[in-house]
């Protein structure tokens, strides 16, 4: 005997939902799976992350000690923090003058002829308005 349309359509709504759940509940564990190995690209970010620290580290008593450079000229390296205070020092005791350096006019065999047009094209350089 032939079952009724309507329990044939519950029948095949749940082994559809069911289906369906198993498939996501399948990839769910491949994923967890997955990503409880650590990969190649994890260990190179790690390892980037050490020669980072290790860098910051070795520029911060670089930065903040004081070291002999040449001993024998007697150069010496200072913390950062000092030498910006003598340079503050140093250019608060000089005096302000103006630059030395004198703007000249550019030769016109340098100014390409496009630019040249339009300077002489402009009201100030034609004298009108």
């Amino acid at each position: 005997m032939a079952q009724p349309r309507k329990a044939r359509a519950g029948l095949t709504a749940f082994w559809g939902i069911l289906g369906f759940s198993l498939v996501g509940v399948i990839a769910l564990w491949f994923r967890c799976s997955a990503t409880n190995t650590e990969g190649y690209d994890d260990k190179r970010a790690h390892d980037r992350l050490t020669k980072l620290s290790e860098l910051r580290k070795s520029d911060d008593k670089k930065l903040n000690s004081y070291a002999w450079v040449d001993k024998a000229k007697g150069t010496v390296a200072i913390p950062i923090d000092r030498a910006m205070e003598l340079t503050l020092v140093d250019l608060k005791q000089k005096k302000v003058e103006p630059s030395a350096v004198k703007a000249e006019p550019v030769p016109s065999q340098v100014v390409p002829p496009y630019v040249q047009a339009q300077a002489s094209a402009t009201p100030a350089a034609t004298g009108t308005k």
